[in-house]
């Protein structure tokens, strides 16, 4: 009888970056986000730049920023299962359109050299009680 190998999975979430590659931005007095460091602060600032990147590298090649998103998850981990975070039809379907638009070798490092999130992804407070993210 074969050995088979053991298989490992893992669902990713939250590579929209709670919208922040996507150029949202926190507007309302209520959002919680104006207050997490990769929007506040001098982080906020050096991911504003990467935003503007991320941009222009998605108009670039006729994408939205959400489609380049989902590419480069599927380029690093084709293994692994993205969870799309949509909040409506209209968002599910344009980040889909990221399926028929695969990343190349070349626009997959192009993408990675553009594009450098700065700031841990909330507060000291929360970040000690996350697992996935104990080094």
């Amino acid at each position: 009888m074969g050995h088979t190998p053991a298989q490992i999975s893992a669902t990713l979430y939250g590579f929209f970056s709670r919208g922040l590659l996507t150029g949202s931005k926190p507007t309302e007095a209520g959002d919680w986000r104006a207050h997490q460091p990769r929007f506040s602060g001098e982080s906020g600032a050096k991911n504003e730049d990467s935003v503007n990147a991320l941009q222009r590298f998605a108009n670039e090649r006729r994408m939205t920023p959400g489609q380049v998103a989902l590419a480069w998850v599927l380029a690093r981990q084709p293994s692994l299962v993205p969870v799309v975070g949509a909040k409506t039809r209209a968002q599910l379907e344009d980040v889909l359109g990221a399926l028929e638009r695969p990343l190349s070798k070349d626009d997959f490092a192009a993408l990675e050299s553009v594009v450098k999130i700065s700031g841990e992804r909330y507060d000291p407070a929360q970040m000690k009680h996350l697992d996935s993210e104990r080094r």
